[in-house]
């Protein structure tokens, strides 16, 4: 076990490189700021490079937004219900989905054992890139999923998920979630493919909640990684800004996004999934879908941004990009500028335009798309710099519409920051029957025998707040926890043949995202 250090690494998977900045959490001092551009190294090399070099403390990794895989990347999933009697399965959220008989009920009693007769031949189709096993009560016994996995596992399928992960009811909700995961676990699975036992130890990952939480636990539920760019700039903000309020405008990774802070504190919204909303939280925002990394193309006298990607000029590539624009209208010391002007010249030339015209008539393109959604959010000022290159985009938009701007200290390394300072943020759910003396605990699906049966409230509280501490303790980062709060809490009588039968007593808590100390200097 890995004692407490007060040293974290904060990493950014952004679009011009890797941001790294290193954090003392005792005083709030930067001990280093480094940058790993993309001419040189590419997200693995760096990753690993910083991994390797850290050898004490916490690394914390903002990884590239994975609402854009979800949209780009066509990973098909098989849906594996069991869903019991009376309960109509959701069909239409898996490219693929089957029933299966098998049925836990609502105190955790299988009543009915799982078929795997016809799963063979679905699983060995070879037309899927993933599988979601979802039962109902699958929480309150995760024995039917785990032997659907089992089964699964020996046809050669390794990308997996469970619902019972979750330790909440929604059957719906669990479900759309497992999807999502299944869907996004291959990014994740490659990006982790390499590291030993000992870094993944140490490695977390921002969620979109705000908080980090383990790599390899995470795993299991990768969807809760998701608006993971978009939190780690709300809290490098708190953490450079003190109660905050205005639009933090931020150029991230794939898109634009605008987020509105009132005194510190984001609304945060579930992400949904065909209308259905999942378990996977991030702050409520606005995108703007245009990165850096977009193609730019003149159409007569009209210049346009594609929402197609390629590698910047400025870093390797061949075609013109917003990036390249921005580069060459700000006379910006980044990547090889040769190439950039090369390139850009050739296709100012080609087009009867002049570079640097056509370099300013991009920036306006963004701009304009920008303005249109703050306008529709109703302007509300002041507008906040968060990420590299942003600060000239809020200067310009400030200007037009009329508002204050800041310009925060650190900002270029904003989300490496809110990254490095983040809490722990970990559900764990436990479920005591009294009447079998048995004690279930999420995400882990460990099954305690209980000694006695006198269980209370506040018992079955203790073990939560227990397994989420040995949990933090494994990984070295109980400091980590700033504070818990109950999210569910409940105790009901179980009844069996019209008689009772003890109690089913519920509680599920969650170690709450905060940061852990503000930026000196």
């Amino acid at each position: 076990m890995y004692g407490f250090n007060s040293t974290c690494t904060g990493v950014y998977v952004g679009y011009m490189g890797i941001d790294v900045v290193k954090v003392d959490l005792k005083n709030g001092n930067l001990i280093s700021v480094e940058k790993y551009p993309y001419l040189k190294y590419d997200e693995k090399s760096a990753i690993l490079n910083v991994i390797k070099g850290q050898t004490e403390g916490r690394i914390s990794i903002v990884l590239p937004e994975l609402t854009y895989f979800l949209r780009k990347k066509n990973t098909r999933v098989l849906l594996i219900l069991m869903p019991g009697p009376c309960l109509r399965p959701p069909l239409g959220l898996a490219e693929k989905c089957i029933v299966l008989s098998g049925y836990i009920d609502p105190r955790g009693e299988i009543l009915e054992d799982v078929d795997l007769t016809h799963l063979k031949d679905m699983v060995s189709e070879g037309d899927i890139d993933g599988i979601a096993i979802v039962s109902k009560f699958s929480i309150r016994r995760p024995k039917l999923e785990r032997d659907v996995m089992k089964y699964v596992s020996q046809l050669g399928m390794k990308n997996i998920v469970m619902s019972f992960r979750l330790p909440y009811f929604n059957y719906i909700r669990r479900s759309a979630t497992t999807i999502v995961s299944a869907k996004i676990r291959p990014f994740l699975l490659e990006f982790l493919k390499g590291m030993r036992k000992d870094e993944l130890r140490r490695l977390f990952l921002m969620r979109g909640n705000g908080g980090a939480v383990p790599a390899d636990i995470v795993l299991e539920m990768p969807a809760m990684l998701l608006g993971a760019e978009v939190s780690s700039l709300t809290m490098g903000i708190r953490g450079v800004m003190e109660n905050v309020t205005g639009t933090m405008i931020n150029i991230g990774r794939h898109s634009i996004n605008i987020v509105s802070m009132k005194e510190g504190k984001v609304n945060y919204v579930p992400f949904h999934f065909h209308g259905i909303p999942t378990f996977a939280y991030m702050p409520e925002h606005r995108k703007v879908p245009i990165s850096m990394n977009c193609k730019v193309a003149v159409s007569g006298d009209t210049v346009k941004v594609l929402q197609e990607e390629e590698t910047p000029a400025v870093f390797g590539g061949n075609m013109l990009t917003v990036l390249d624009a921005v580069v060459y209208y700000l006379d910006l010391n980044i990547g090889d500028r040769r190439r950039m002007k090369n390139v850009i010249n050739a296709y100012a030339k080609s087009r009867g335009m002049n570079p640097k015209d056509l370099a300013e008539e991009v920036l306006e393109y963004v701009v304009r798309l920008v303005r249109k959604e703050l306008i529709s959010m109703g302007k509300k000022g002041p507008l906040i710099a968060g990420g590299a290159l942003s600060g000239h985009l809020v200067r310009v938009l400030a200007k037009d519409l009329g508002l204050q701007y800041v310009i925060p200290k650190h900002h270029e390394y904003i989300n490496a920051i809110g990254a490095a300072i983040s809490s722990l943020s970990l559900e764990v759910g436990v479920y005591v029957n009294t009447y079998d003396s048995r004690a279930i605990f999420i995400p882990s699906g460990r099954i305690l025998k209980l000694d006695k049966t006198d269980i209370g409230i506040d018992d079955v509280f203790n073990m939560a707040e227990g397994e989420l501490k040995s949990i933090a303790r494994y990984y070295g980062v109980e400091e980590f926890i700033k504070n818990i709060r109950i999210v569910y809490l409940n105790k009901c009588s179980l009844i069996k043949e019209n008689l009772p039968q003890g109690y089913m007593i519920t509680c599920i808590i969650r170690a709450e995202p905060d940061i852990m100390v503000r930026i000196n200097g």
